[in-house]
């Protein structure tokens, strides 16, 4: 694979596997940047995907919708504990702790950004 001028690759792959689908009236390229060793054993499950790829049609895969993140600026310190509470997430709290790299104890100072999920996830 050639870059630009300029650009540097670190450890650069020497295999790209490559797939196109067409479905409707949309092609999608899927594609995958590896070395050798590691493309040829998966070649044939590269292909089992490639041949199921169809229409959507499980209503619980199709009602789940994008988690939405708000982000908060903290109006007083705070622990991660009674920022949870303050600010309600729809994932479980140990998410909400590690996306945050928080502990339920630490104290977060007044002025600190945090992320909250306000949406999405299996809704």
């Amino acid at each position: 694979m050639d870059f630009p001028s300029g650009w540097k690759v670190a450890n650069q792959p020497d295999a790209v596997v490559a797939v196109a689908l067409r479905y409707e009236n949309t092609t999608y390229v899927l594609l995958g940047l590896t070395v050798p060793q590691v493309a040829s054993p998966h070649g044939p499950a590269v292909e089992s995907t490639r041949r199921s790829f169809r229409a959507l049609t499980d209503q619980a895969a199709l009602g789940v919708q994008p988690a939405r993140v708000l982000l908060v600026t903290l109006d007083q310190t705070m622990t991660g504990q009674q920022f949870v509470q303050r600010y309600p997430s729809t994932v479980p709290v140990e998410q909400v702790f590690i996306m945050n790299g928080i502990e339920a104890g630490a104290a977060l100072p007044r002025g600190t950004v945090l992320k909250r999920v306000v949406s999405g996830v299996g809704k």
